[in-house]
């Protein structure tokens, strides 16, 4: 892994972040100096066009490469693909592994573990987190994707697997089955742990899945990105979540990775990862009750680095003590309470992160639909809450006639063009009146999510 200042170093010489340094960080004997706010903080926009550009005009940028995309929309161009070192990426994996998920627990070399991530066009969850069990030590049944449960129960009985991980929506999926075949308990009953990664579970869902797979004695969670790669992790819970919480500890290492929480315009840093635990002659003391904007800066990459990126999810900082630490904190770990995304920005949705500002430029800034405003309510359904709805309100000039075929022809283009077929969406022309509003300010709310035991925020 590299230091910070190896990382500075290497952007401030980067096409995707040199432009951005200016003289900031010129001290007053004209000596370089540079600090991590010397940088502005960048957006998934400029790291698409920096990508787009790097790859026209380096022709060595492919050369010992990983790419990995992340999410937006499932189908278009504008998707982001990462560009890591193919050596950087394997060794961030390990480091993750070792310092991380083996010291939780998440993974450990008594597990066998049966892998229901999936793989394909572009998409390598199922080979990451093959790596990371294999890296923690455990033994990884790279199952994958399946049309039936069949197999993952034949696996599961034949090896005698303890560990079950997949999405959250593919683990739940995997629970359904179980419960519409009882007589296939018996061959998963050695399942005794869940991790799962991607979205949120809820309290009803875990609940569901520990009420079909009765031997589940712990739930936990890892957290990752194509831009930032495995990174974080949530410590096995023995107990269901509380009924009403407001975030997930996530658990990292500031050694590989550098958080800082930003106020909503980017203009304050409201705690610092640095600071937690040692403290540093840059960094200004703690304030880890301080709620805002997650940015990255990663200690992993330094062919193609991640300076000061806005996730989009929020959170807060705070110590890490181990169980083993005697009241004392760890000297690199530190905890990320997660709560959640900037609902005005974006939304989780079946694994991926919805921009807004996807809908709006591929759908609703048509002139043929001549929208005003717009709004979407997320709900959920099916017995384990993980089928997904979409509800759009939509507020159009023009009147009444042709609506249903208004509505139907913009259903059509958010399935074709934004979030595929497997989203259930439904559009409904409204006036303002019917647009859900917030409780204060009666600013129009434009996302709405209603599934049951979200985080707040979301």
């Amino acid at each position: 892994m590299f230091t910070l200042d190896e990382i500075l170093l290497r952007a401030s010489t980067h096409p995707m972040y040199a432009h951005l340094l200016g003289d900031n960080h010129r001290n007053n004997e004209g000596e370089s100096k540079i600090r991590l706010d010397d940088f502005p903080t960048v957006d998934k926009a400029h790291l698409i066009s920096g990508f787009a550009k790097l790859l026209e005009t380096d022709p060595t940028a492919l050369h010992a490469a990983y790419l990995s995309p992340t999410g937006g929309t499932r189908w278009g161009s504008k998707q982001l693909y990462f560009v890591s070192d193919a050596r950087e990426n394997r060794l961030q994996r390990v480091e993750h592994a070792e310092r991380v998920l083996r010291t939780l627990g998440v993974f450990t070399p008594t597990d066998i573990v049966v892998n229901l991530h999936g793989a394909g066009s572009m998409y390598r969850s199922l080979d990451l987190i093959g790596a990371l069990i294999e890296y923690s030590g455990a033994t990884d049944l790279s199952v994958g994707v399946v049309t039936t449960y069949d197999p993952v129960v034949l696996f599961t009985e034949l090896f005698r697997a303890n560990v079950v991980t997949g999405t959250a929506s593919r683990v739940l999926e995997f629970a359904e089955y179980i419960a519409a075949h009882p007589e296939h308990f018996s061959k998963v009953a050695t399942l005794t742990k869940v991790v799962y990664t991607s979205e949120t579970m809820t309290r009803p869902q875990e609940l569901f899945l520990r009420r079909v797979l009765k031997n589940v004695e712990w739930v936990a969670s890892i957290y990752g990105s194509a831009e930032a790669g495995p990174w974080a992790a949530t410590k096995p819970q023995r107990d269901v979540q509380p009924e009403i919480r407001e975030w997930n500890e996530f658990v990292f290492d500031s050694e590989l990775m550098v958080v800082e929480i930003m106020d909503p315009d980017g203009s304050t840093v409201l705690a610092d990862s640095r600071a937690i635990n040692t403290g540093g002659p840059d960094v200004e003391p703690e304030d880890s009750g301080s709620v805002g904007e997650i940015v990255l800066t990663s200690l992993s990459r330094a062919r193609n680095p991640l300076v000061r990126y806005r996730t989009g999810d929020l959170g807060s900082l705070s110590r890490y003590v181990s169980p083993d630490a005697e009241g004392g904190s760890s000297s690199s770990l530190c905890c990320l309470r997660f709560r959640g995304r900037a609902p005005e920005k974006s939304f989780d949705l079946d694994g991926d992160y919805m921009d807004v500002a996807e809908f709006q430029q591929r759908v609703f800034s048509k002139t043929e639909y001549r929208v005003i405003e717009w709004q979407v309510i997320i709900d959920s359904f099916g017995e384990a809450g993980c089928k997904i709805r979409l509800e759009f309100r939509v507020v159009a000039e023009g009147g009444d006639e042709g609506r249903q075929e208004w509505e139907e022809k913009v259903q059509k283009d958010i399935v074709d063009n934004v979030v595929g077929p497997q989203i259930q969406v439904v559009v409904r022309k409204v006036d303002y009146t019917q647009l859900e509003r917030g409780k204060v300010a009666r600013k129009v709310v434009k996302v709405l999510d209603r599934r049951a035991g979200r985080i707040a925020g979301q």
